[in-house]
């Protein structure tokens, strides 16, 4: 059997990556220190649990678009003719998603 060799990239760092890199970290850096009320934060994680929720089903081959999918998520229109399963698999997506939130809020003190 033939030995396989290391993945040895090339590249170089220059200074315009270098600048680029401080950046992003500068960025980091004001986004993990900036106060954001308990209200904004809780709806930045609902809507990424909604876009989580609308995408992953969507990869699989859900028809629904991320405004119906919400509209499910929120219970505001649960019915889309031909489309049952859709509706389901967005539902018991969101509700896999609460329920490992759940979890998780047990495991950690």
């Amino acid at each position: 059997m033939k030995k396989k060799k290391a993945w040895a990239p090339k590249f170089t760092i220059t200074p315009a990556i270098t600048r680029g890199l401080m950046k992003i970290e500068a960025a980091k850096a004001v986004v993990e220190h900036t106060h954001l009320p308990l209200t904004v934060r809780e709806e930045l994680r609902r809507r990424a649990m909604i876009r989580s929720t609308h995408f992953s089903t969507r990869i699989e081959g859900n028809r629904l678009t991320l405004a119906e999918a919400e509209a499910v998520i929120e219970g505001t229109k649960t019915q889309f003719p031909g489309r049952e399963r859709d509706v389901r698999e967005v539902n018991c997506y969101w509700n896999a998603l609460l329920r490992v939130e759940e979890w998780a809020a047990k495991s950690c003190p």
